[in-house]
């Protein structure tokens, strides 16, 4: 699977329905409508109710004739994608083993190419060298970032002083 970057275009009126819809059919298990695309097929969204229902919560989504059962970890991730959507943000989805450049990683951190060249050679960031050129696994540039999150968040972990080094890089 290669990475795939989706824009919300035009009126996100839509995005948002869908969001509120799947937001309460995951709170409380209320089915509902979502008013569709001109063209498009009907669209229902509800808790399913069968037997093998995560206590979780199983999604029961209904395009037209053809019902389909999404498990926990696919309704949060629908939900995560339609949520940055419909509040106007690019979301692309990417697996853990896609390879990305530095530029990628340090902007998917938020930080500069000499902050990332600074984990990196502080061990803190895996990479691969691809030809002559540094490459990142998206699931270890993922990784760190939880990991910085959790330091910055006083929670211990298994990385070193992630501000120390934010601290080095900028001196």
């Amino acid at each position: 699977m290669d990475p795939r970057t989706f824009v919300p275009r035009g009126d996100t009126a839509q995005l948002r329905a869908l969001r509120d819809v799947l937001n309460a059919a995951l709170a409380d298990g209320a089915a509902g409508p979502v008013e569709p695309v001109r063209g498009a097929a009907p669209l229902e969204v509800g808790r399913d109710a069968g037997p093998d229902t995560h206590p979780q919560g199983d999604l029961r989504i209904v395009i037209g004739a053809q019902t389909h059962v999404l498990g926990p970890q696919v309704c949060q991730a629908v939900r995560l994608v339609v949520t940055a959507l419909a509040d106007g943000r690019p979301v692309t989805v990417a697996p853990q083993e896609h390879l990305v450049t530095p530029h990628e990683a340090a902007e998917l951190l938020q930080i500069t190419r000499r902050q990332l060249d600074e984990f990196v050679h502080l061990g803190e960031i895996p990479f691969r060298t691809v030809g002559r050129h540094h490459r990142f696994l998206m699931g270890d540039v993922l990784a760190f970032d939880r990991r910085r999150d959790a330091a910055v968040a006083g929670v211990p972990g298994d990385v070193g002083d992630v501000q120390g080094a934010d601290d080095e890089a900028t001196s």
